[in-house]
């Protein structure tokens, strides 16, 4: 039996969950974006040859920011200043393997949304579990979404243009032409 929502999230009773919302909202946003990069990483590590180089967020001088390395071939700097920013930079020649790598990060976030919305809707759960889960839902939801519609997304200091969307970047590649910027 799917349950929507164990509690009223729009009466009195519902702010402070609403409030606790909000704040999961801006903690596990990095999180949410780390798990979409870690699905081009999948693909990448498998896909490609050499380094693989991912970052989450901004790196400005002033901000938050950890560097480390995984194995040989994985870099990983983590940042704060834009949880919502992720790239993962390989080097791949081949179209179908570009394109695959490409479609890793849309996927990983659509399954890892679609597994949390299982859990969410066909379970009666605790506020404590409830809320949390709720937001990482969305979170994965919402990075699916921008990730898998072709348009540009939001400029960044290293791409004051607007960075193209997987999907927009898959749909190049498929057209014919380059998949960057």
């Amino acid at each position: 039996m799917i349950s929507l929502a164990t509690i009223d999230y729009f009466s009195q009773e519902g702010i402070p969950y609403l409030a606790l919302g909000f704040f999961y909202f801006w903690l596990l946003q990095p999180f949410a974006t780390l798990a979409h990069e870690t699905g081009h990483v999948l693909c990448a590590l498998f896909f490609s040859r050499g380094r693989i180089l991912v970052r989450v967020g901004e790196s400005k001088e002033s901000g938050f920011k950890v560097n480390f390395k995984m194995g040989r071939r994985l870099f990983c700097s983590i940042g704060l200043n834009n949880p919502l920013s992720g790239v993962t930079v390989f080097r791949q020649q081949k179209l179908i393997d570009r394109s695959l790598i490409l479609f890793g990060g849309p996927f990983f976030s659509f399954i890892i949304s679609g597994l949390t919305g299982f859990l969410l809707f066909s379970n009666s759960l605790s506020p404590a579990i409830e809320v949390p889960l709720a937001v990482w839902f969305c979170l994965n939801l919402l990075s699916f979404l921008r990730s898998a519609l072709p348009v540009r997304l939001k400029p960044t200091i290293s791409c004051p243009d607007g960075v193209p969307s997987d999907g927009l970047q898959i749909l190049r590649l498929l057209c014919g032409g380059k998949s960057g910027n």
